[in-house]
């Protein structure tokens, strides 16, 4: 068997209409976006995040118990808080928030009161972390980041809204080659069932520069790759940032709410603490004292119907 496609059929630029980036991402499972941030703004949220990153240093008797993350790999979460360079310029990057919102908003007409109205499930942050592979470091099994979300589905021939629950985005922070730890991954594999069983001949090993981004909906196989360069090589780490988004009606993989210090979510912007969370899931999911959940943050948010309901009650509305 081989990939059923090449990586350059995988590959398009942040700068592509937004169509022909949605089509890829939903046709291959897993796209590379080149350019997605410039190099400056990458070396910024690094420089921000690796005093975090040279703490994780491998420590005697303190390693993962298990072959998920090797010892070789250097894992921060919480990122949300930890790089102010992180939230605005990756988790709250337009495109890929657009993705997202055409991916994962539900929107449906809910029987709240005697006459259904429209509500729009708008997506969440699921995780948030920096993930650094260092030599020596072996290729992770192949697996499905939706499993979490108990999901077993039968094979399709054609994706549609609704089949995915979740979507990850790694950023270049340095090159990534297939020798450093280019992420695995087997284009078409969100089509598959539960049953299949994935072959990593079948996979692509992403290459990117820094800025550049893998983008994937969660159904897909995919794992992190081999370290086989040695230490003080040029090029020889992998370092990617991650954010993710799933619904926002589900239980986030990375728990928002105890991974950060309150103060520091305080000064967020408020597009931002929403999207972390601190939100209104409609129709009224998520209140705090049966409130919006942002006015523990300080914020004055009134009560009403629009805990419950879109603003806009219209059949035809754009998510």
């Amino acid at each position: 068997m081989a990939p059923s496609c090449t990586l350059q059929e995988c590959v398009i630029d942040a700068s592509a209409p937004f169509e022909d980036i949605y089509n890829l991402l939903i046709l291959r499972g897993g796209i590379v976006v080149k350019n997605l941030l410039d190099v400056d703004t990458c070396m910024q949220m690094k420089s921000e995040l690796q005093p975090y990153l040279d703490a994780q240093a491998p420590k005697p008797g303190q390693e993962w118990q298990g072959s998920f993350f090797p010892k070789t790999t250097r894992k921060v979460s919480g990122v949300l808080t930890r790089s102010k360079t992180f939230g605005t310029a990756l988790t709250m990057n337009p495109l890929y928030l657009a993705l997202n919102d055409r991916i994962l908003s539900r929107r449906n007409k809910m029987r709240n009161t005697q006459t259904p109205k429209w509500s729009t499930a708008k997506p969440q942050v699921n995780q948030t972390s920096i993930l650094e592979i260092h030599p020596g470091a072996i290729e992770q099994d192949l697996h499905r980041d939706d499993c979490i979300f108990h999901r077993v589905l039968p094979a399709v021939d054609k994706w549609t809204v609704g089949r995915d629950v979740s979507t990850l985005c790694f950023v270049a922070l340095s090159k990534v080659t297939p020798a450093n730890g280019g992420t695995l991954f087997i284009p078409g594999s969100h089509l598959t069932g539960y049953e299949y069983a994935p072959k990593k001949e079948d996979a692509l090993r992403a290459e990117m520069e820094i800025g550049d981004a893998f983008i994937m909906l969660c159904h897909t196989y995919h794992g992190g790759g081999s370290n086989t360069m040695k230490e003080g090589e040029a090029n020889s780490v992998r370092t990617l940032a991650a954010t993710g988004m799933t619904l926002g009606f589900l239980k986030q993989e990375e728990n928002q709410y105890i991974s950060h210090d309150i103060e520091k979510i305080a000064q967020l912007s408020p597009e931002l603490q929403e999207l972390a969370g601190w939100n209104i899931s409609l129709p009224y999911l998520g209140w705090v004292d049966f409130s919006h959940p942002a006015r523990t943050l300080g914020r004055h948010i009134p009560d009403g119907d629009h805990l419950f309901f879109d603003e806009d009650q219209s059949e035809a509305v754009a998510i």
